[in-house]
């Protein structure tokens, strides 16, 4: 009989080991589950029954908030918790001899922020940097640029005025998206933002029905992408000029956003992920378990390019070739 607590569990982080075989997933109990996704594509009969492999093969605790933030570094798994960052090595996390109770993190570091009233002392978003560093957006609304190796905050981002939902790096710029309505581009050398975007003043895009927040921003060298309560809007980076209104018949708020070739993979506030072209013609959309989407995954490295959909419900899709689901698996708790 299953376990009450499973049929109301929300999958809203994920990431994937240096090697990519092995998935972790954060859900708002506190827990991490851990996939070997090798295993659900291997032909072996001797693996035992196929139900089995579904499940995690670890799901331990970390605290007992929500874990919504979650990277990977060099071969550690690093978790955003109250007002700090752990690091757990993969190398115990896929020990299949090490049980759930022994599974510690190998570090911490306190991020030592001021708790004044009405703050929370969560980290919300976490991104991994250079040099053993990474990128946290805490609930004091700042980003902070946390040097892992020695454990302090080298320099601290401030122009957000409400909690952050997302962020993205390349090179020395950072881009950051907020409940606020605005997304903030850095210079990562520097404590205030060079640029800020408003999608919601944006009349194509607006949607006052669903708010100002913006939920998901990514970049590369050449493009912008964000979006949340107003649509999804691709800006040209170096002009920063609204260029096209993407998903524009689509009625959710965005709760994602990834490249992934010459495509925009999108996971929005219902039960869809939807693949569209920089032209905004959409290639792709995909019905997933969860009847709103939280967090979404990609392989780069593997040949199969799975992505892994997760949000309510404890289901997270594994989809092949990044379009097609092909299996699910399913978190405990």
């Amino acid at each position: 009989m299953p376990n009450i607590k499973s049929f109301y569990v929300t999958v809203l982080s994920q990431s994937l080991s240096p090697c990519e075989q092995f998935l972790a997933a954060g859900t708002n109990f506190g827990n991490v589950n851990i996939f070997n996704i090798k295993t659900l594509y291997q032909e072996d009969v001797n693996q035992g029954p196929r139900d089995l492999l579904t499940l995690p093969q670890k799901c331990f605790s970390v605290n007992e908030k929500s874990l919504q933030a979650m990277t990977s570094s060099n071969d550690n798994l690093m978790i955003g918790g109250k007002n700090c960052i752990q690091g757990f090595s993969w190398n115990d996390l896929v020990a299949p001899k090490k049980s759930d109770l022994e599974v510690k993190p190998c570090w911490t570091v306190d991020l030592r922020l001021p708790t004044d009233f009405g703050s929370k002392e969560t980290v919300d978003c976490l991104i991994s940097g250079d040099n053993f560093s990474a990128y946290a957006a805490c609930g004091d609304n700042n980003v902070h640029h946390v040097d892992l190796e020695y454990g302090k905050v080298k320099l601290t981002f401030s122009g957000h005025t409400d909690f952050i939902h997302s962020m993205s790096q390349i090179g020395n710029q950072l881009s950051s998206a907020s409940e606020d309505g605005t997304v903030c581009i850095w210079d990562a050398r520097k404590p205030k933002p060079v640029h800020v975007i408003t999608p919601h003043s944006e009349p194509k895009l607006n949607r006052p029905h669903l708010g100002k927040w913006i939920g998901a921003v990514t970049m590369n060298e050449d493009w912008l992408v964000c979006g949340g309560g107003p649509h999804l809007g691709l800006y040209h980076l170096r002009s920063l000029t609204m260029s096209k209104v993407l998903l524009e018949d689509d009625t959710h708020g965005v709760n994602n956003v990834l490249f992934h070739e010459d495509s925009i993979i999108v996971g929005v506030d219902g039960p869809f992920v939807y693949h569209c072209l920089f032209s905004g013609d959409i290639t792709v959309k995909m019905p997933t378990s969860a009847l709103r989407v939280y967090s979404v995954c990609l392989q780069k490295k593997d040949a199969n390019k799975l992505l892994f959909v997760g949000g309510s419900g404890g289901d997270i899709d594994l989809c092949a070739g990044s379009k097609l689901q092909d299996q699910v698996v399913r978190c405990l708790s």
